[in-house]
């Protein structure tokens, strides 16, 4: 079984537009995924201009999701749940609200700007597939990407916001990008589909991280020529490989 897998490098706070929408038309996605907070400007911004933005940005998912006929990830927005906030994932199937995932470790700012904790793995089944979400900072937590194992996983999208670290060497990108997300992918038993923005959110300069890892390496990943550069990154993954993999490292156990 082959799945087809599209990660927007959007640039933070601009607009769906056509040019995109087309491209993405083109590439016949089944998963398109998009960053956290893709539609945030870079200045500061109050929370509630946030969560009133949430119905508008549910409605250009929808849409999307419904034009392409696919599963989309819709990156992050804020959403008030019983006078609570979180920063959640809405995940849409072909025009069709799945659900959504709570990012279950915000950061310091996040916790201080009253957004709640979520309470844990977000999983969706969809067919024969199995799809998991985490948020950014989820991703740093030891063990986090381990409670997906036993749902039996075969993506997990991870939106993210990655920030700019200047100066730092290309041989330091990789090791980070094997120790979390190559190291999570092996303990997730599953694909990790890392979509960043590119930019600037609320004063932060970003880069643009964006990649696919395997439990056995990284497949795919935004060169550091481009994190800097909105893109669509289009990739052909293997569910039966990775079932495969994972019925080999389990028989060996």
């Amino acid at each position: 079984m082959l799945v087809n897998v599209a990660l927007v490098q959007h640039r933070a706070g601009s607009h769906i537009n056509l040019d995109l929408r087309l491209h993405l038309l083109r590439k016949r996605p089944d998963f398109v995924c998009f960053p956290e907070y893709w539609h945030a400007s870079a200045a500061p911004s109050q929370h509630d201009e946030l969560l009133a933005a949430q119905p508008e940005l549910d409605l250009q998912m929808q849409k999307l999701s419904l034009l392409l006929s696919c599963v989309v990830v819709g990156g992050t927005r804020l959403v008030s749940q019983a006078d609570r906030v979180y920063n959640a994932a809405p995940i849409f199937d072909s025009g069709r609200f799945l659900g959504q995932y709570c990012k279950a470790h915000p950061t310091e700012n996040e916790l201080r700007q009253g957004i709640t904790a979520g309470p844990g793995p977000g999983i969706f089944q969809l067919g024969p597939l199995t799809i998991g979400v985490a948020i950014c900072a989820d991703s740093l937590q030891a063990g986090y990407f381990g409670a997906y194992a036993p749902f039996g996983v075969d993506l997990l999208f991870v939106p993210n916001a990655s920030p700019l670290r200047p100066g730092e060497p290309v041989s330091e990108k990789y090791r980070r990008d094997r120790e979390i997300f190559v190291h999570g992918a092996s303990e997730a038993g599953a694909y990790v589909i890392k979509v960043c923005s590119v930019g600037t959110i609320f004063g932060r300069p970003l880069q643009g991280r964006s990649l696919v890892a395997a439990p056995w390496g990284v497949l795919h990943r935004a060169a550091p020529e481009e994190e800097d550069r909105p893109q669509v990154i289009a990739v052909t993954l293997s569910i039966s490989e990775l079932r495969e993999f994972r019925d080999r490292i389990a028989s060996s156990v």
